[in-house]
């Protein structure tokens, strides 16, 4: 199939679906273009431009695999480096899982106003003080009524700035990468 399919009303409406997410979806899914005012409308010139000179560029899947490159590349580096300051792989691979679980948490909504991500920001040059609110954050995700399954037991210390960094470039990542790295952890692949 084409990637991309438009249905034209004179004079009136564009409509364009795309297939980057598996189909095209229905009817309400379609961009809407109002041909009347396309000349004050450059996001809609510029879709359409693509769409006839370089339609791949629209297709998000293609950046979508080279961030997962990216920060698949990152935490075999960040695993690295924790084992050879002499912490366990079992201890490290543990450590990394709850990272990524705890973005996946958050995007989930399952944690409110994104806690993870709010300790990254604000303890990026105080790594102490992130060990402390992380090791807050988990003991509550591992005894609060919300997170009986216990999937978070076992507090771990393994952290230090070059995380910290690693993490805040990782958030920069679509949401299915992080639930695909939390597959990939506790499948054991």
């Amino acid at each position: 199939p084409p990637p991309y399919v438009l249905v034209l009303d004179v004079a009136r409406t564009l409509l364009v679906w795309d297939r980057w997410q598996g189909g095209f979806g229905g009817f309400n899914l379609a961009h809407r273009i109002p041909l009347p005012t396309l000349a004050e409308r450059p996001e809609d010139i510029a879709l359409l431009r693509d769409i006839w000179t370089n339609p791949q560029v629209r297709d998000s899947r293609a950046g979508a695999a080279a961030v997962t490159r990216e920060v698949a590349k990152r935490l075999a580096e960040l695993s690295a480096s924790l084992e050879k300051r002499g912490h366990g792989p079992e201890r490290v691979a543990r450590f990394l899982m709850r990272c990524v679980f705890t973005m996946f948490a958050e995007d989930m909504g399952l944690l409110p106003d994104k806690p993870f991500q709010q300790a990254l920001q604000e303890f990026l040059s105080e790594p102490d003080e992130f060990i402390a609110v992380m090791q807050e954050l988990w003991q509550a995700m591992d005894q609060g009524r919300r997170f009986r399954y216990n999937l978070m037991s076992g507090s771990s210390s393994l952290f230090v700035s070059d995380l910290v960094i690693m993490m805040i470039r990782c958030r920069q990542a679509e949401p299915g990468l992080r639930r695909s790295l939390l597959e990939s952890c506790t499948h054991g692949t």
